[in-house]
C-alpha cells in the first residue's frame, strides 16, 4: 500500500487486484477503487495495467462498460507486446464476426447478446418453493421469452430458488425478470453459478463474494422487463445459474415471475452437457 501511494506502478496494479477481490477484515472490496488504481498504473505506461484497464472497461468494473474505450487500452498494451491484450483484441474481432453471422437469428437481444434460453437443459431445470400449478418450466419450456399466460409463483412464502442448467458453458451478461403484478415482482435477488445442489440454507445468509452478485431490482426493471447487467467477469464460464429471490416489492406472501430471459454468449469450444445428468 505504501509503495502504491508513492506511485510505484507495479504496486498500484497489485492494489487494484486486492480491491477487486477484497480481503475480509483487511480491505473492503471496491470495483471503483480497483479501476482507479489500475488506471494510475496504466497512465504510467505499465502494459499489464493498460490491459487491466481495458478489461475493466470491457466488462464494466468500476467504470461504465465501454467497448471502444476498452479497445484503445488493449491496443496500447498490445503495442508494448502484451500477449493477453493481443489475444483479447483477436477474440473481440472474432466475436464481432460471429455476431454479424447470427443477426438474422436474434429476437430478444441487446447489442452483441443473444438469449441463452435456447441452451437450457430442461431435464435438469427445477425451482424450489414453486407452486406446482405455476412452475418455472411453464415459462421457459419453449426456450424463448414467455409470451403466454403462464407464470411462475412461489408457494409457502415469497422466496424462490431457480436452478437453471445449460447444455453447454455460456457467458452471461444480463438477465431479464418480468412480472405483471408489481407488488409480487422480485426485488432482492442473489445469483450463484455452478452449484447444482444449492438449497435455501446455502444461500439465504450468503453475501458477496460467496454469491456472484446481489441485486436490488428497480420497479421499472421488473415491470418493463428490462435487461439488468451483471458483473460479466464473474459469469464467464457458466454451466448452471441459480437465482434466489429473497423479497418482492410489495411484501406479498407470494412472488410472481411472468417471464425470464438470460442474455449473453455461448462458449463455443464446449460440448453439449445435457446428457450427463445428475449422478446418484
Amino acid at each position: 500500500t505504501k509503495a502504491a501511494e508513492k506511485g510505484d506502478p507495479e504496486a498500484e496494479l497489485a492494489l487494484s487486484g486486492w480491491y477487486l477481490t477484497g480481503s475480509e477484515g483487511v480491505l473492503k472490496q471496491s470495483d471503483s477503487e480497483a479501476y482507479l488504481w489500475a488506471r494510475r498504473a496504466a497512465n504510467k505506461g505499465l502494459s499489464k495495467a493498460e490491459y487491466a484497464v481495458g478489461y475493466y472497461a470491457e466488462v464494466g468494473i468500476g467504470i461504465k462498460q465501454d467497448i471502444e474505450f476498452a479497445k484503445r487500452w488493449y491496443m496500447r498494451a498490445a503495442a508494448q507486446g502484451n500477449k493477453r491484450a493481443m489475444n483479447r483484441l483477436t477474440e473481440m474481432k472474432r466475436m464481432v464476426l460471429a455476431y454479424v453471422r447470427t443477426i438474422p437469428l436474434m429476437s430478444t437481444t441487446t447489442g452483441p447478446e443473444i438469449s441463452l434460453l435456447e441452451f437450457l437443459d430442461l431435464s435438469q431445470l427445477n425451482c424450489l418453493n414453486e407452486d406446482s400449478t405455476h412452475s418455472l418450466k411453464s415459462i421457459v419450456n419453449q426456450k424463448e421469452i414467455n409470451k403466454s399466460d403462464n407464470y411462475l409463483e412461489s408457494d409457502a412464502d415469497e422466496q424462490l430458488l431457480l436452478n437453471i442448467p445449460f447444455n453447454q458453458s455460456v457467458r452471461v451478461r444480463s438477465i431479464v425478470l418480468h412480472a405483471s403484478n408489481l407488488d409480487q415482482a422480485p426485488r432482492t435477488i442473489k445469483i450463484v453459478v455452478n452449484r447444482p445442489n444449492l438449497g435455501f440454507a446455502d444461500i439465504e445468509d450468503a453475501e458477496e463474494p460467496e454469491v456472484a452478485q446481489i441485486l436490488d431490482l428497480a420497479k421499472d426493471e421488473v415491470r418493463d422487463g428490462k435487461p439488468v447487467g451483471l458483473r460479466f467477469v464473474r459469469f464467464q464460464t457458466v454451466n448452471s445459474l441459480h437465482i434466489f429471490v429473497s423479497t418482492n416489492h410489495g411484501g406479498e406472501e407470494t412472488t410472481r415471475i411472468d417471464a425470464l430471459d438470460i442474455l449473453g454468449l455461448p462458449v463455443e469450444t464446449t460440448k453439449d452437457l445435457s446428457g450427463l445428468g445428475k449422478q446418484e
